[in-house]
């Protein structure tokens, strides 16, 4: 998947505490989780679904508010086929607080989003045209907010989803994941049986510029962008794609010793800094910028695929360096999630040098 949120501190000196310790949070129902969002260091959600007794899959919105101790399904608040809704899977969720977010995915006969005001205890249906499933999800504001999805789908809101806006591209395009900056200028992960496409606009989502393509098999992924100018790419056998510009050219990173994997999704905690979860059950840390990546020696033991990652931090301590600059310690609780609706979770400490 994808995460958009960026660390807004000054970035003078960065040294980051890798505990490399997961705590297995959620386990045991057969299914999966396939997007987190960690709203603070006490919220989370994660969407997914899980398999019943009777082999029918239904829909997943585990939250926690209590730092992962305990999960509540809210998924069980959805409309569903009293409301003639069917929902087989939720593949993204996004949320501005605590309370206000947005989940989606495969639905039927229509596809929709749902929405929520108060954290999930009810839920808004907010139909779409088609039936093309909601791979990714971004708002940057209550109001102002994007989706994508496969067969060309694209959308567009103004006023929170009470009604989306949709550009429909050739049926050949899947967008897996996107990023906006602002309300004009957005990013596209792109893919089609023809090869794998960045695309990016500057008038809101009406119209593309192409500004990476290659024919390859190697379907990406995610995307992350740490800074307005620093961002990454994730995708199969372990390809990751780098732009210093904000997007607008991208450059391959060679990673040799993860040839086998695909990387789902990254967190970035400086330009340099950052981790990233695979499809063969790894977590993998990089300390110069996406170059090279090494396993964490962590306690991930069971053979599940990860597929998302988010973390969200808190300042826990500053100290004065002298007149003009101080240490600021920052924790960062993050969580992973994957197959059989598991959910691991770390704590990271950084610190950084900032001006008083």
């Amino acid at each position: 998947m994808k995460k958009v949120k960026i660390l807004i501190v000054l970035l003078f000196t960065f040294s980051l505490t890798f505990s490399q310790k997961w705590t297995e949070c959620n386990k045991g129902d057969n299914g999966k989780l396939n997007d987190i969002y960690v709203v603070n260091t006490s919220t989370a959600y994660a969407v997914g679904e899980s398999e019943s007794n009777i082999g029918m899959m239904t829909p997943m919105v585990l939250k926690t508010t209590d730092e992962g101790k305990t999960w509540e399904n809210v998924g069980k608040n959805l409309p569903g086929m009293m409301s003639g809704t069917i929902i087989t899977e939720l593949l993204a969720c996004y949320f501005i607080n605590e309370n206000i977010g947005w989940v989606a995915g495969r639905t039927m006969p229509v596809n929709c989003l749902f929405k929520t005001e108060d954290g999930g205890n009810t839920w808004m249906k907010q139909e779409i045209e088609g039936i093309s499933p909601v791979c990714d999800i971004q708002f940057l504001d209550k109001n102002t907010g994007f989706a994508c999805g496969t067969n060309g789908l694209f959308l567009r809101t103004e006023n929170g989803g009470a009604s989306w806006e949709q550009e429909k591209f050739a049926d050949l395009d899947n967008y897996n994941s996107l990023h906006f900056f602002d309300k004009n200028k957005g990013i596209v992960v792109n893919y089609t049986s023809m090869g794998e496409r960045i695309k990016k606009t500057e008038d809101g989502g009406k119209t593309w510029k192409t500004v990476y393509n290659k024919m390859t098999s190697d379907m990406l992924r995610g995307i992350y962008f740490v800074s307005d100018k620093t961002g990454f790419v994730s995708g199969e056998h372990g390809a990751v794609l780098k732009s210093t510009d904000g997007g607008n050219t991208w450059k391959e990173l060679k990673i040799s010793n993860h040839g086998s994997s695909t990387f789902e999704d990254f967190y970035f905690f400086s330009v340099n800094s950052g981790i990233a979860v695979s499809s063969a059950n790894t977590v993998c840390k990089t300390s110069d910028g996406g170059k090279t990546w090494k396993n964490e020696t962590s306690s991930i033991k069971d053979n599940f695929d990860l597929y998302a990652i988010d973390f969200k931090t808190k300042k826990i301590s500053e100290k004065p360096i002298d007149e003009n600059y101080k240490n600021v310690t920052y924790e960062a609780v993050g969580y992973t999630v994957g197959d059989e609706c598991v959910i691991y979770k770390t704590n990271r400490q950084f610190t950084v040098k900032e001006k008083i």
